[in-house]
């Protein structure tokens, strides 16, 4: 509302649910979920999508590490800027 109500206006006065409010906080905007296993995504909305990502992506970093784990001659900061490099899709 872009002014005042008056007293004048009230009609009635009602108590609402606890649940009524923020379901998010306000800068939960365009940032990703901290974690995305089945137990921290629980019960939220578009948590499969949420979970199926972070599966999607714990599969293909194991298997980058695994690949790179198998090739001995790579340097620990190839290794690891691979699996960030496969987390990150």
């Amino acid at each position: 509302m872009p002014r005042r109500i008056a007293v004048s206006e009230i009609r009635a006065i009602r108590q609402v649910h606890r649940v009524t409010g923020w379901r998010y906080f306000p800068e939960a905007q365009g940032k990703p979920p901290f974690c995305g296993c089945s137990y921290c995504q629980r019960g939220n909305i578009k948590s499969r999508k949420i979970r199926d990502n972070y599966q999607a992506a714990l599969k293909s970093s194991q298997s980058a590490y695994q690949a790179a784990a198998a090739d001995e001659r790579r340097e620990p900061n190839e290794l690891i800027a691979g699996i960030v490099s496969a987390a990150r899709g």
